[in-house]
């Protein structure tokens, strides 16, 4: 009789035993699956600031192609002002034009003579 109740109370020793160690076996195994979980949102996060750093170099590249075509559309447009004003100045300088060329052909003509320009007040109008 000793016998069967040692054995009987071994397998109640040993049931509380498996009981104990199935339920370290499931707080270990939802213990894993947290941290999988943990392991799963941080991927996905840092995949979200990869795709965000990924958007901001785009807009940034897109902003400095726009101020870059700005630029250029500004150079261009100070460029035809500029040529514009050359246009303007040739029109206007046409007049001043001829009379050099008058001045020129005067001068070519007296090369040979006596007596200079100063004498006639032509250096005032240099």
């Amino acid at each position: 009789m000793l016998r069967s109740l040692v054995g009987s109370e071994m397998c109640i020793r040993d049931r509380s035993k498996d009981e104990a160690n199935k339920r370290i076996m499931r707080e270990r195994e939802e213990i894993e699956e947290q941290q999988r979980v943990e392991e799963q949102k941080q991927r996905e996060q840092e995949k979200l600031q990869e795709e965000a750093q990924v958007v901001e170099r785009d807009e940034a590249a897109k902003r400095r192609e726009r101020a870059a075509e700005e630029a250029c559309a500004k150079a261009e447009e100070d460029r035809e002002m500029e040529r514009q004003k050359a246009r303007e100045a040739l029109e206007a300088d046409d007049g001043v034009q001829a009379l050099d060329e008058g001045r020129d052909n005067v001068e070519a003509a007296l090369e040979g003579d006596d007596f200079g320009m100063d004498g006639f007040g032509y250096g005032s109008m240099a």
